[in-house]
């Protein structure tokens, strides 16, 4: 049921815009994090990393009244959504919103990004260092033996 309301009110919030939708949106998507799986909140890094990038969006929206402020957005250029605005000096924590250096991506979205990452290459990375833990000594002592 979070997922269909969260999918609606995201939408809603795209087409709209607004604090009141953003709030609904970023609380729904804050439940929704709460009910996944323990195996991906065991990946720890993983889970801080989005949370944290969805803060940082959050922040960035709610305080610029349910707008994402893009910096270095072309002069003339009609965004796809009304959400996406040219930041300008008005605007809050605009380090935070959408800027031209991170191809249009915000920090929030770099640390979105590398938690679902990290959640998706993490227990092969894991796997990996383990198997490369439990070889190495065999290498090293083989090594020895040869001498």
């Amino acid at each position: 049921m979070i997922v269909i309301l969260l999918i609606t009110f995201v939408l809603l919030w795209r087409i709209h815009g607004g604090v009141l939708l953003a709030c609904a949106m970023w609380v729904l998507a804050f439940l929704y994090m709460l009910r996944l799986p323990s195996r991906l909140k065991g990946l720890a890094v993983a889970w801080h990393a989005v949370l944290l990038g969805m803060l940082c969006n959050a922040l960035v929206t709610v305080a610029n009244g349910g707008l994402m402020p893009v910096q270095g957005l072309p002069p003339g250029f009609k965004p796809l959504f009304p959400t996406w605005i040219p930041a300008g000096s008005e605007h809050s924590l605009v380090i935070l919103a959408d800027q031209q250096a991170l191809f249009y991506f915000s920090i929030g979205d770099v640390f979105i990004i590398s938690g679902a990452l990290l959640w998706w290459l993490g227990p092969w990375l894991l796997r990996l260092v383990a198997r490369l833990q439990c070889s190495l000594p065999r290498e090293v002592a083989s090594r020895f033996d040869e001498r």
